[in-house]
């Protein structure tokens, strides 16, 4: 539940160690296919340090999710006389901004993804084995499902909710508002990356594993779900876009009318 006792942020700033190492993947991608090729006579180097900044990439990304639903836990005594409280819940401010970068670099199209660089993401062949496409949409949706798996928990959307009778004002109904605009919004007057289809049929089947009347999600986190999932099927535009655009749009409309019992 504390954003602060976390491993791998080496800093008492999350957030901002976060967005610096992340700011430094990126620099340190600019010149990666030169750096990694030049002195080696296959690509499995440039392989490996691909993958390597990609997972510290989400890495950093995951450190800064534990803020939205965050609370702070103070384990002083009472004879202590701290001036914290047991449970202080992450600001709203913070919330938001975490959110907001994880909209930015997470969910949106900033990726490692330099079309010089995939084409020579090549595994070094062992004995019979033969290199495999890199298969950047598969790593890619793999990372985003465990920022989901933090955003979407059962047990974070009921620390959101209960938290808000000790302090914080970000609500469950705004902050699942705030998620479905950071994987929808930039995405409904044009045509849809591939990236971002994955991810937004990911997330519209999670929204319906809450709904669904055996999960265990609280009430709350149902009728956000619920609310959200409805708004989509009414704003979402099948005609919209290129053929790749309107099929997945399609496509995601038949998820949810379907498993909502819409006609």
């Amino acid at each position: 539940t504390d954003p602060n006792a976390m491993i791998y942020d080496l800093s008492n700033d999350p957030v901002q160690h976060s967005i610096d190492k992340i700011k430094m993947i990126l620099k340190i991608a600019e010149n990666l296919k030169e750096n990694y090729i030049k002195n080696n006579d296959t690509y499995e180097e440039l392989y490996r340090s691909y993958r390597t900044l990609l997972f510290s990439y989400y890495q950093s990304l995951n450190i800064i999710s534990r803020q939205v639903g965050g609370v702070k836990v103070d384990l002083a005594h009472t004879k202590q006389n701290s001036i914290s409280k047991p449970f202080e819940s992450v600001d709203l401010k913070t919330q938001k901004q975490a959110l907001n970068i994880i909209s930015n670099y997470g969910f949106s199209n900033k990726f490692l993804l330099q079309p010089d660089i995939i084409p020579f993401l090549q595994k070094q062949r062992r004995g019979f084995s033969v290199s495999d496409d890199p298969r950047i949409h598969e790593l890619i949706l793999r990372y985003q499902n465990r920022l989901l798996d933090h955003l979407l928990n059962s047990n974070v959307l009921k620390r959101i909710t209960n938290s808000t009778l000790y302090g914080n004002d970000y609500n469950i109904t705004s902050y699942m508002i705030d998620l479905r605009k950071s994987i929808f919004d930039s995405d409904m007057s044009f045509n849809i990356s591939t990236l971002r289809q994955n991810l937004q049929i990911t997330y519209v089947n999670r929204l319906l594993d809450i709904v669904n009347d055996k999960s265990n999600f609280d009430n709350f986190s149902k009728s956000s779900a619920y609310y959200n999932l409805d708004w989509l099927s009414k704003k979402i535009n099948p005609t919209l876009g290129n053929i790749s655009n309107r099929l997945h749009n399609n496509y995601i409309l038949y998820l949810i009318n379907s498993n909502l019992d819409k006609e």
